[in-house]
Parts: structure tokens; sequence; C-alpha cells
């Protein structure tokens, strides 16, 4: 039979504008389908997805998620070995042979211990993101405070993500423990597959430095305050220094000094640090002592006995006393039936 004959004996079917209606609905919600699952498939596979997914791992307390997106061990000997170069610069900026001294000590030593700091802190962040508890940090005496405040940080927030191909750079704000601002994170992101991975936090000496130096900064404002309440007390005019020989084979550094007890009444328990400079080379540090400073004028002599195998004393023995500079400051006493008075001194 032929399509004629077909159409003649049971008729065409009309399509009603209802009908119509309905597969274009059928097919437009097909198309929204698709779409979205082509949307949420493509944001599961982006480094922003694989962040938010960081974050909810970390409020979750779901240490396998955690894993899936932060390559924790790769990501811990990255930090550790920025962090031993940080401390390694700042011993090195401390010119006295005594720090030259600990620098060199402290490279080995950083060698011989990065493989347990590693371990230290991997175990560190795992047991952060199953408890969800810095509590523990206060356990963890192999950290510097800086670092314990980076792992406190809060109100994370990203501002900008660039990818170039499987590599995807992150920047990020947060706000360590104790910071007055926010500061500046920047990781780096693999991407293994279906999802990114934290690969490194890119700016390590950045963050390190920048918190030590807010450290450093309320240090050093807490020490003023201090130290100008013990300018109260006591204060220190002028100090001189000379060399002498004790005997035959041994020589003394003699510090005289001169200032004023201005309260009327007797100091006890005061300590002062006495730095020596010779002319155009090394700084070196003597602690003095008095029991007790009367009210009144200070006219204190101090005698270091000096090892001319060390070799800022060797450059103090050589020295002539007009290449001597000398300062001596007051950093902790006890006032009478006043609570004693401290600060740090560098």
């Amino acid at each position: 039979m032929s399509e004629q004959e077909v159409i003649e004996e049971y008729g065409r079917e009309e399509e009603t504008p209802g009908t119509f209606r309905s597969k274009f609905f059928i097919l437009t919600i097909i198309l929204l389908l698709l779409s979205a699952i082509g949307a949420y498939l493509w944001y599961t596979s982006t480094p922003q997805y694989s962040l938010n997914k960081i974050v909810e791992a970390y409020s979750e307390h779901n240490l396998v998620m955690f894993e899936k997106y932060v390559d924790i061990d790769g990501a811990s000997k990255k930090f550790i070995n920025d962090l031993s170069g940080v401390l390694m610069r700042q011993m090195k900026e401390d010119n006295s042979d005594g720090a030259k001294l600990a620098g060199v000590i402290g490279a080995g030593a950083l060698q011989l211990f990065q493989p347990r700091l590693v371990d230290n802190l991997r175990i560190t962040i795992e047991r952060l993101i199953e408890r969800y508890n810095t509590e523990v940090l206060k356990k963890d005496s192999d950290f510097p405070e800086s670092v314990q405040s980076l792992l406190k940080s809060k109100d994370l927030q990203l501002v900008s993500i660039k990818q170039q191909g499987n590599i995807a750079y992150l920047n990020l704000t947060l706000l360590p423990e104790g910071a007055l601002s926010p500061l500046k994170l920047q990781i780096l992101m693999r991407d293994m597959g279906w999802h990114w991975q934290v690969a490194e936090i890119m700016n390590t000496n950045e963050i390190v430095s920048k918190l030590i130096r807010q450290k450093d900064e309320e240090a050093q404002k807490k020490n003023d305050a201090i130290r100008n309440k013990i300018k109260q007390y006591i204060e220190i005019y002028s100090a001189k220094a000379v060399v002498k020989d004790e005997n035959r084979y041994t020589k003394k550094l003699y510090i005289a000094v001169n200032g004023k007890n201005k309260w009327n009444q007797p100091v006890s328990d005061v300590k002062y640090i006495a730095r020596i400079t010779v002319e155009g080379g090394s700084t070196s540090k003597y602690n003095l002592h008095s029991d007790v400073v009367n009210p009144g004028a200070i006219d204190g002599l101090w005698s270091v006995s000096l090892n001319e195998f060390i070799p800022a004393d060797r450059n103090i023995i050589k020295a002539k006393s007009n290449e001597l500079s000398v300062e001596v400051i007051p950093y902790s006493l006890k006032p009478l039936n006043k609570p004693a008075l401290s600060f740090e001194l560098k």
C-alpha cells in the first residue's frame, strides 16, 4: 500500500499546538539537564571546587577527603625546606661571631632534624583535621611560634585563580592567630584528572618572615615600654672599656660605667648587657650584674676574662681603647616593694 493510499484510508494525524508544546517542553528539559550535568562535571573538575572541598574536609574532620585534595607529605616537605631557609637567613643577618657559629651548627641541625620536622608537621596537620582543635599545637614544641600561628589561621578567602595547563596558581588571604592583618597565601595545585590537589605553598618565605617581623614588632613595643620604666629607676650615661693583662697568660676587659639611680630607694638584682664593638669589626655581648644599687650616682666597674681563642675576644684584645665602642643597658631590676621589671634584649 502506497503512502497516498494509507493517507486516504486512515487520514493524516494532525499535530495540535498542545502536542507541539509538550514535545518542545520535554526537549528543553532534556537540554537543561544535560547542560546542568555538564556544568556540574566541569565545576567539580576545577581548582575552586577542590579548594571548597578542602575547607569542607577541614570543618567536617574528614581526613580521607582532605588527603585527596592536599598532598600533605609533599607540601610539608616543601614548607619545612623553605622554613629552614628563612631561619638560616635570620642567623646570617646577625653579624656577631656567636650567631655565625650558631648558624653553622644550626645548618647541620636543620639538615639532621628535617625529616623529623616533616613527620611532625604532617602528624600535626592530621590531628588538626581529625579533631578540628588547635589545642594539639600546645604539645608540639618543634615548631616556632610563627608556624603555630599559621596553622591556627582563619578567614580563608579566595582572591584569584590562574590556570596554566595542568597547573593552577591560587592567591588567597588568611588571618593567622595573633596577626595584625591578613596575609597573602599563594598555593600551587596540580590537575589529578577529575580533581585538583594542593602541591605546595609557594610563598612560605614571605609569610613566615612577615609573621616573625610582626612578632618582633609587638615584642619591641612591649620592650620599649618596660625599658622606659627601667629608665625611671636606673639610667646609664656613659661607659668605657679597656683591656689589661691579668697575668702572663690571661687578659681582662674592664668596663667602667657612669650613671644614676634616680629613685629614692635602693634597687636590687640589676642586670645589664654590655655591648663592646670593635671599630670596623665585630660586636660582643657581656652580662653584668649588681646585687644592690643605692640611690644617687653610679660609678661601677666590672671585669670580664677574655679568651684569645674566641674570635670576638681576640679582636678586642688586639684593638686599642679608642677603637672600642661601649654601650651598657640595664634590662632587668627589682625596685623595693614593687614588681620586677625585665625586657628581652637581642
